[in-house]
């Protein structure tokens, strides 16, 4: 389904989530990561709510919090910077109410150094009326568990 938009991607998203359907749901964060990899973090910004706070994970260096689309769009734009190539993958994910946690495979090649790095993560999403409000990420995809059942 590459013709699909991020709103479609989430909507069958949510309904799989909701019918308790794993496969389904796995199949939609897939075609949602592949979205990204070909079209850019910009292109699920339909889903985003315009306020989305969105974390980079603790392990990384100069950690930055942004805030709203324009916020997405600068962090992308230093992700940009600093990768020659990026690539992700959705794994595998535990859903708790409005969270759901996608552990990822990434690959990429940085630009400069030509470093080749491949490495499991996590990205924690948190949802409100279809929207995504919330987004972290996680070199330790353990911890990003942990810490949505924490929160129960």
């Amino acid at each position: 389904m590459a013709s699909e938009s991020a709103t479609q991607i989430f909507r069958r998203l949510f309904a799989a989530l909701d019918s308790e359907d794993r496969e389904a749901a796995l199949d939609a964060l897939r075609a949602g990561y592949e979205l990204v990899n070909r079209d850019g973090v910009s292109a699920w910004l339909e889903c985003m709510d315009p306020e989305i706070e969105w974390s980079e994970g603790a392990e990384v260096p100069e950690r930055h919090v942004y805030r709203g689309h324009e916020g997405v769009l600068r962090q992308q734009e230093r992700f940009d910077d600093a990768w020659e190539s990026f690539r992700i993958e959705a794994v595998d994910f535990a859903a708790l109410g409005d969270k759901l946690v996608v552990i990822v495979k990434l690959w990429g090649r940085g630009r400069g150094s030509g470093a080749e790095v491949e490495a499991r993560a996590a990205h924690l999403w948190e949802f409100r009326d279809g929207k995504a409000v919330r987004f972290e990420i996680y070199g330790d995809p353990e911890r990003a568990l942990r810490r949505v059942t924490a929160q129960g």
